[in-house]
């Protein structure tokens, strides 16, 4: 009898936690077109184009300049930044407002919800991308940070590669100090 009613309790926990479980709204059917602008492929497709090219970076924290070059950079490191800024992340569709002026095309945060607040988007006279622009904040209990990155797209045979970036932030985590950096890196 006892085996029975844990069972029993066992499947109502189950229903009820199924219950809990946010649906998919019409804008995030697979499938359907999101209404933004899909920068994470974009930046996928910078990261393996740009994979053969080395990196000269120069970087200055907390009052330190440093310069390196990277023969075999991992690009997905370098473009951390602007692969977490997916706008089109199912909980945020709706969040942000789109405003196309000419060649600019900006989206910015309606709410305080996701980390992206602003992705400006510059197309040269042909409509390639040639600058990606992000302003990044989080801000909860642990740690308070904003990141803003610029990031400079250039062509070769027709396909998308880094030429240079600028990255730029602040960091400070719960009772220590705040930690800045800056850094360009250009493409060799």
């Amino acid at each position: 009898m006892r085996g029975i009613l844990c069972s029993a309790t066992f499947v109502c926990m189950l229903s009820l936690l199924g219950g809990c479980v946010k649906s998919q709204d019409a804008n995030t059917v697979k499938g359907q077109k999101s209404e933004y602008y899909d920068v994470l492929s974009f930046v996928k497709e910078l990261s393996n184009n740009t994979k053969n090219h080395p990196l000269k970076k120069w970087t200055f924290e907390d009052g330190t300049l440093d310069e390196v070059v990277l023969t075999k950079p991992d690009y997905s490191r370098e473009l951390a930044l602007f692969l977490t800024s997916d706008i089109q992340k199912p909980a945020w569709q709706g969040l942000f407002t789109e405003v196309k002026d000419g060649a600019l095309t900006s989206y910015t945060a309606t709410t305080d919800k996701p980390d992206v607040k602003l992705l400006v988007i510059r197309r040269d006279s042909t409509g390639r991308i040639v600058e990606l622009d992000v302003t990044q904040e989080q801000d909860n209990y642990l740690f308070k940070s904003k990141s803003f990155g610029s990031l400079f797209v250039v062509y070769e045979n027709e396909k998308p590669r880094v030429d240079s970036l600028n990255l730029q932030g602040d960091q400070r985590i719960i009772f220590g100090s705040t930690y800045s950096y800056n850094l360009l890196a250009k493409v060799k």
